[in-house]
Order: C-alpha cells, then sequence, then structure tokens
C-alpha cells in the first residue's frame, strides 16, 4: 500500500495497465458498430447484440467482485484483462458471426466508448478505495487513472485514422487493428501482474452485511435509470453521427479524439475541484446534469463542428465527475463488500443498458430519440446521486 506522495512501481504499473486497456478497447469499441455493419447487420440488429452482451457481462462483473472481496482485488482485474484478451483476439481472427459476438462477450465491449472506458473494471474501484484510506487520497489515484484512460482512449481512437494511410479494405483494415488492440491489452495484463495489495480484512457476513445492503440499494436504484440512459444513447452514438451528419468512420473517430482531450483535461483538474468542494455530491450533481443537458441537445446540432464542440463539452465535465461518481458507489458500504457492492453498481448500470435493445427502434422512429432520452435520464441520475449519497459520510 502507498500512502506517499509519490506514486512506487506498483501504482506505475497500474497507470499503465489502464492507460494501454483503455487504448486497446477503445478502438474495439468505437469501430465495433461499423464492422458490424459491414458483416451485413442493420441497426436493429447491432442494438440486439449489444443488449446480450450487456446482460453476460453483468453476471461476470457479480462473480469477479464476490472473487475480489474473499481474495484479492488484484485477481479479479487479471481475469477481466485475460478475458478483453481472447475476446479481442476471437474478434480480429473470426469469419462466423457468431465466433465474433462470443469475442464481443468474452472481451466486454458493451458499447459504451467513453473516454474512461480503461477506468471500468470489476474490482478497480474496491483496489483503490481499500488501498488508499484517505478519501482525498483516493480521488487523486482515481483522477490520475482517469487521465491516463483518457489519453489510451485518445490513443485509441487516433487508430481509427490510419486507414487514410494503409488505403485497404475497410474490414480488412479493422481485423488488423484489432490485433494491435490485443497487443495493447496485453501489455494491460502484464502490467496488473505487478501491482500489489495488502489483504483486506476478513469477511463477516455470507454476502453482505444490513448497512452495506441499505446502500447497496440506493446506488442500484441509480445506476439503473443511470445505465438505462447509457444503453439508449452511448452504444449506437458512433453510427448515429454518421447517419446524422453523413460523415465517415474517420471523421466520427475525429469528433471521439477531441473529446478525449477535454476528457483528460477534465480529469486532470477534478482533483482540483475536489480540493476546494470537498464534496463528490456536489461535484456529481453538476456534472451529471450537465452532461445529460448537452447530451439531449447533440442530435438538433445542425453542423458537424457543432456536433464536436457540444460532445467535447460533456466529456470534460465527465472527467471532472467521475472521480466522485467511483467513490459514492462505493462510499456507504463496509470494507469487506466493496467488491461485490462495486459490482453491483456497475451490474445495475450494465443491465439496464440493455435499453440497447429499443435504441435501435427508437432511432427508426426518430433518429434524434434514443439520444434525447438518454440525456433526460442522466440529469435524472445527477440528482438521485445527491439526495442518496449526501449522507452517507
Amino acid at each position: 500500500m502507498n500512502n506517499s506522495k509519490e506514486p512506487n512501481s506498483s501504482d506505475i504499473a497500474l497507470y499503465i495497465s489502464r492507460l494501454s486497456r483503455s487504448a486497446g478497447l477503445i478502438f474495439v469499441t468505437l469501430s465495433l458498430p461499423f464492422y458490424l455493419k459491414d458483416l451485413g447487420l442493420d441497426i436493429v440488429d447491432i442494438g440486439v447484440v449489444y443488449a446480450f452482451i450487456i446482460a453476460f457481462s453483468v453476471a461476470e462483473s457479480l462473480a469477479l467482485g464476490y472473487l475480489g472481496d474473499i481474495t484479492k482485488y488484484k485477481y479479479a482485474l487479471l481475469i477481466a484483462d485475460f478475458a478483453s484478451l481472447i475476446g479481442t483476439i476471437l474478434i480480429a481472427l473470426a469469419f462466423n458471426i457468431y465466433l465474433i459476438i462470443l469475442g464481443m462477450l468474452l472481451a466486454g465491449i458493451s458499447g459504451s466508448a467513453g473516454a474512461l472506458r480503461g477506468s471500468f473494471a470489476p474490482g478497480l474501484n474496491a483496489y483503490i478505495l481499500s488501498t488508499w484510506k484517505e478519501e482525498s487520497k483516493q480521488v487523486k489515484v482515481l483522477s490520475r487513472i482517469n487521465l491516463l484512460s483518457s489519453i489510451g482512449s485518445l490513443i485509441g481512437s487516433m487508430l481509427l485514422e490510419f486507414n487514410i494511410f494503409l488505403r485497404i479494405p475497410e474490414i480488412s483494415f479493422l481485423r488488423s487493428m484489432y490485433l494491435v488492440s490485443a497487443l495493447l491489452i496485453f501489455i494491460s495484463l502484464i502490467s496488473l501482474t505487478l501491482i500489489e495489495e495488502n489483504r483486506h480484512e476478513n469477511r463477516k457476513s455470507s454476502i453482505m452485511t444490513k448497512k452495506s445492503r441499505s446502500y447497496a440499494k440506493k446506488i442500484l436504484i441509480i445506476n439503473l435509470i443511470n445505465g438505462a440512459g447509457m444503453g439508449l444513447a452511448i452504444p449506437l452514438l458512433p453510427l448515429f453521427f454518421s447517419l446524422i451528419f453523413n460523415i465517415n468512420i474517420s471523421k466520427v473517430g475525429f469528433i471521439y479524439f477531441m473529446s478525449y482531450i477535454l476528457t483528460a483535461f477534465g480529469s486532470y483538474i477534478s482533483y482540483n475541484i475536489y480540493s476546494r468542494l470537498k464534496s463528490p455530491e456536489k461535484i456529481i450533481l453538476f456534472s451529471r446534469v450537465a452532461s445529460g443537458s448537452i447530451l439531449a441537445f447533440i442530435p438538433f446540432a445542425r453542423f458537424y463542428i457543432l456536433a464536436i464542440i457540444l460532445y467535447s463539452l460533456r466529456s470534460f465535465i465527465a472527467g471532472i465527475g467521475a472521480p466522485a461518481r467511483s467513490i459514492l458507489n462505493i462510499r456507504g458500504l463496509d470494507q469487506e463488500n466493496y467488491g461485490i457492492g462495486g459490482s453491483i453498481a456497475g451490474g445495475a448500470n450494465r443491465i439496464s443498458q440493455t435499453s440497447s435493445l429499443i435504441s435501435g427502434y427508437l432511432a427508426d422512429i426518430s433518429l434524434p430519440l434514443p439520444i434525447v432520452l438518454g440525456g433526460v435520464l442522466q440529469v435524472i441520475v445527477g440528482f438521485l446521486y445527491y439526495e442518496f449519497t449526501k449522507d452517507s459520510r
């Protein structure tokens, strides 16, 4: 455990892992809607595929969170990265659509192409909160991880531009770059073997303590609503940008490239904002309400440049709020339940993202509709976070 101001070798290994994981997974996540479309799936079919994968990932997250509670959170992180590695290799090499979907399932490609993709893994927040005891240090570590994940996502989105130079068919290009993504995930996996973790306190209850159950119910409600909004708006957003503005995959990648720069900046200043406010509840209230409002307005942007500005601004605000959300999802739990409790929050968020099942149908009715609804739900989540967690210290 490192409580000093300077990161040690274990901390650096964790940071490298999150950067490389984010770079590898973000390319796969951004490009897969186009890849599946090239393979003959329509927008409704793609939504159904994502819904199935999200449902599976919930069980995986809960199992790994519980494993972390009874052993070490490091093991949960290692298993998650190993599954992502095998899944990405399968996506790159398989020609059968069902094997490709199996690869998506193993890799956990649920459609969310946010800059903080590498920050989300079963056991990560539990590892951070159990390793660093003071909230200010937890925020600082999360801010660093989010900054590096954003930089990794920046690298991953830049990979989309390589086809300009390679000038090969899109499917061949994507298959080749999926192998590059697999290499980046392999680097993450190796880095995780180098992190250190002290044995955490022994479990006193079979699953969760009474205090943890009470707090987990509140976080469950919040994340169910948040996930529903995410599922409606986010998984198919790259494709929505392409259809709304009639742009190719490279220009879609540029939208995300710019948003990741702003997310990195938001992550960089998030600790300074926390140091002044000392209130994760107020930070998450502002970030969710503001980012949800911007998301709901994006489909009505008339110009491609305006869409870049709006989505980048939303990403900047999300970068500010991400550490606060990570802490609030776990803070009211007993330490012995950090893993399973964090997985419940993540699982609720993911299972309700099966709203992507109807996202394609809503888009058939009106292309902006799923994005607007997703934004409105995020605004609601901001108020719920504040009301449900303000007394959890």
